[in-house]
This record gives C-alpha cells, sequence and structure tokens, in this order.
C-alpha cells in the first residue's frame, strides 16, 4: 500500500538514502550527532539507484525500495515454511506459512524501510540457517547466519539479547568449531558497521554508542 507508516520510515532511512543519491534532503538531528547507523540507509539508497534504471522520479525509486523489502519478507516466509517442513513434513509445513504469509501486520510492514522490520527480517532468516542445529552441516551456512545475525545488532541494536541468546545457545549446544563460524560471521558484520561509521561518522562504532548513551 502506498503511503508512510511513521515519521522515522522517511526521516531515518528514505530522505537520508535519498540525500545519498540525489545529494540534497532533510536533515533530522539524529544524522547531525551520529546516532544512526548508515547500514540500512546506504542499502536503500542503492535499492533506489537501480529503481532509477527502470524509470524516472519516486514512483520508480520508492517501488525498488518496497519491492526489494518485500522480497525480504518474503525470504523469511519462505525460511518458515521449509523450517516447518524439514521437520513436520508439507502439510504442517503449509498450515504454518500461512500465518506469516497472511498476517496483516507483515503485508502491512514489509515494504517498510524501518529498522525493526529489516532487522526482523534478518533474524528469521539467520535463524533458519542454523536451527534445528543437528541439520546444519556447511560451516559456510553457518558464517552467513553469524553474519545475519550480526547485521541485526548492527542496524537495530535493541535487538542484542535475542543475539545474545542464540550465542549462549550455540556455546552450550554446538561443537568449538561451529560456534567460531558463527562468531567469525557476527565478527564480519560488527567490522562492517565499524568500518561505515568510521567512513560516515569518522569514529567506528560511534552510532551505537550515541544511541546508547542519548536513551540513557
Amino acid at each position: 500500500a502506498p503511503g508512510i507508516h511513521h515519521e522515522d520510515e522517511i526521516f531515518q532511512s528514505l530522505e537520508q538514502a535519498h540525500r545519498l543519491v540525489f545529494g540534497y534532503g532533510f536533515v533530522p538531528w539524529e544524522f547531525e550527532h551520529g546516532i544512526r547507523s548508515w547500514l540500512l540507509p546506504g542499502a536503500v539508497a542503492a535499492m533506489m539507484r537501480v529503481g532509477l534504471l527502470f524509470g524516472d522520479g519516486p514512483g520508480a525509486y520508492l517501488t525498488a525500495v518496497q519491492a526489494t523489502l518485500s522480497a525480504l519478507g518474503a525470504a523469511a516466509a519462505t525460511c518458515i515454511f521449509l523450517w516447518v517442513h524439514r521437520r513436520f513434513g508439507l502439510l504442517p509445513a503449509l498450515l504454518g506459512a500461512v500465518f506469516p504469509v497472511f498476517a496483516p501486520e507483515l503485508l502491512y510492514f514489509s515494504p517498510r524501510a524501518l529498522t525493526e522490520v529489516v532487522a526482523g527480517h534478518l533474524l528469521v532468516i539467520g535463524l533458519y540457517l542454523i536451527l534445528p542445529d543437528d541439520a546444519v552441516v556447511s560451516r559456510r551456512r553457518i558464517v552467513i547466519a553469524g553474519f545475519l545475525l550480526g547485521l541485526c545488532v548492527a542496524i537495530r541494536i535493541q535487538l542484542g539479547p535475542a543475539i545474545l541468546v542464540v550465542g549462549l545457545y550455540a556455546i552450550w549446544r554446538w561443537p568449538l568449531s561451529r560456534t567460531l563460524a558463527l562468531v567469525a560471521g557476527g565478527v564480519v558484520a560488527a567490522v562492517l558497521s565499524g568500518l561505515t561509521d568510521w567512513w560516515t561518522w569518522g569514529t567506528p562504532f560511534l552510532s551505537a554508542w550515541q544511541n546508547f548513551r542519548y536513551n540513557i
């Protein structure tokens, strides 16, 4: 559905991506004091660039953003289907997938450029890649999962406790080699977040520290 749900969707992501692509736009106070990471606005800017290949104006680049974010939401719903199918079979998987596919709030929010929406989808995809742990044999898959879970925290720091639970579970249940593979993926995401802040704000991890400091 066209329209904007919350001001943050404009000023914390879409407008900042617009500034990257077009060189002008509003600067909210969070982007004056380095409270927000440029990870999500930077990704949205890339989506806008792709949209402009197919036309001019908001109708082209906003559609590209909404389509890409909707695809991410669809990927999370697909992971739920595959997750249930792996454990219980086709019919339970179809029934299980009905809820995320047709839930009104998920249909409504999937195309929204909000940090909690994007991080939530990444969390589901990351969990699917590593659970149930008895079916995971690929180290590459575990590293990718760690990277996605690390991105969750980088984009939405409030999901940190959830990722901590995943890490504690891995330490408790997994061999050391698997746990280190998960940590390695998370470290790559952390490095990407730190380098992004260093490049945009001049200090690694400034947005995480400023976010915590201002909220406290």
